[in-house]
């Protein structure tokens, strides 16, 4: 299970650090676009939790 969740873990970061970069890239679209990529973001981190458990 550690071994598991540390990958998903690692998962989450990078998938941060991609959508930190979005937003750098798109500056003039930053009010838009976080609502839908958090809700996306939050989306992927609860399926993770649910397929650790």
């Amino acid at each position: 299970m550690t071994r598991e969740k540390i990958k998903s873990v690692l998962l989450l970061t990078t998938i941060a650090i991609l959508l930190v970069t979005k937003f750098m890239e798109h500056k003039s679209i930053t009010i838009a676009l976080p609502i839908t990529d958090i809700a996306m973001v939050i989306l992927i981190v609860l399926t993770l939790l649910k397929n650790n458990r």
